[in-house]
């Protein structure tokens, strides 16, 4: 029931949505070397005799989950009219779904070591540590290792390719795993056939499809819907270019506009341009006129005539880039 409320509220969906209520879990006993194929050969009946549910499909035998997870997940209407979730794996795959990285590790070791003593029993008595509701001992967190882990979750495109994310990821984090450029564009996606924005976080084993614009403005703020480091730093280096771009628009029309002026360039006249327009670095003065937030025309009310706003004036080292890079165009 836990599972299925868990399913409702992440993926929005009403219980009459969740179609994988009932499930049915199908163990081959066979050899190593014929487990796919005997997988498939199970899943090719199954769905030769049952309605397959589109889009419930998950391949986790061809795609394994880092944690060694191998099955073949299907959704069919049984007999009845109930959509049923069948499980198609060997007993060796059940084996590690249940036990986990350990029994996964104890299949690949079995050609060096056919038996240890007390393995199973010690990896049972982990488990059920583990799942205990209660709060785990102190003599017990005692020996976990602090530091913190960043669980990562299993997501997939249109195209059945996997990608790892952090958990929290979204869409957007998604887009740029993808690449630069669907990052860049990307204005929401189809998650799961449903269309959801690019701030949506996912969840593990969804399946989504990127939805981009080549118009798309990038803004700032999408610094604070994305967790991964590719991400990160390609929305930050597009928002530096843009700064800078709008920097170098903004310095030529400064330029042009005091040519015109007739007013000669010098840390006097700079400093005062700043104290006329209310500014206190060039740097933002440029800015704010390359993107358009201040108007051109209020260059035009700046003096002919030099003048000073207080009767002594300190030299501004800061300044001297600016101008000796303008005069250097």
């Amino acid at each position: 029931m836990t599972s299925i409320r868990n399913k409702m509220e992440t993926q929005g969906l009403p219980f009459e949505q969740v179609y994988d209520v009932f499930a049915i879990r199908i163990v081959l006993d066979v050899p190593e070397s014929r487990e796919k194929l005997s997988c498939w050969q199970a899943y090719e009946v199954v769905t030769s005799l049952y309605k397959v549910y589109p889009n419930k499909f998950r391949d986790w035998l061809s795609y394994p989950r880092r944690n060694g997870y191998q099955s073949l997940h299907v959704t069919v209407m049984s007999n009845e009219g109930v959509w049923v979730e069948v499980q198609i794996r060997t007993k060796r795959m059940d084996e590690i779904a249940e036990k986990g990285n350990a029994a996964h590790w104890k299949y690949k070791e079995v050609k060096k070591i056919e038996h240890i003593p007390g393995l199973d029993t010690w990896l049972n008595q982990i488990r059920t540590v583990l799942e205990q509701e209660s709060q785990v001992s102190n003599e017990l967190t005692d020996t976990i290792d602090a530091s913190p882990q960043i669980e990562k979750i299993e997501v997939f495109t249109h195209k059945r390719k996997s990608i790892f994310l952090p958990a929290g990821a979204t869409v957007l984090d998604f887009a740029f795993e993808l690449g630069t450029a669907f990052g860049l564009g990307c204005t929401g996606a189809e998650v799961n056939n449903k269309l959801v924005a690019r701030h949506y976080a996912l969840n593990y084993s969804d399946q989504v499809k990127v939805i981009t614009d080549g118009k798309q403005q990038i803004l700032e703020d999408w610094l604070d819907f994305t967790v991964t480091r590719k991400a990160r730093s390609a929305i930050k280096k597009f928002l530096k270019q843009e700064k800078d771009r709008k920097i170098a628009r903004g310095k030529k029309l400064v330029r042009e506009q005091l040519h015109q002026l007739h007013v000669k360039w010098n840390e006097e006249t700079i400093e005062q341009l700043l104290v006329c327009l209310d500014e206190e670095k060039v740097e933002d003065l440029y800015f704010k006129l390359g993107e358009g937030s201040m108007a051109l025309q209020q260059l035009k009310s700046f003096p002919t005539t030099p003048y000073k706003t207080r009767e002594s004036r300190l030299p501004r080292p800061d300044l001297r880039p600016f101008i000796q890079d303008f005069n250097g165009h």
